[in-house]
């Protein structure tokens, strides 16, 4: 079944960082509704998908390199600079 090993591996990953972050474990037990931004801070801090490949339909200019199309790109999605976990979770507004 298609998703089956992000969605597992979503759940262990925030699971893991609720118990590397007690504090955050704290507030979103406190606010519920903390749940929506939780889930998206544990894809972005602790990506269950780290590597994607996608290919160019059409001619185009990524980060100042032409990529003709049908050009294939490996994505690094995990690769990105992850600021703390805490600051993100807060509710905003």
């Amino acid at each position: 079944m298609p998703g089956t090993k992000t969605t597992t591996n979503l759940i262990g990953n925030g699971l893991h960082l609720l118990i590397e972050w007690p504090d955050e474990r704290r507030a979103l037990l406190r606010n519920p509704d903390l749940i929506r931004s939780a889930v998206e801070e544990f894809l972005r801090f602790e990506s269950s998908n780290q590597l994607g490949n996608r290919r160019t339909t059409v001619d185009t200019r990524l980060g100042g390199v032409d990529l003709p199309a049908g050009s294939q790109l490996n994505l690094c999605i995990g690769a990105a600079q992850p600021r703390p976990l805490h600051n993100s979770m807060r509710p905003t507004g």
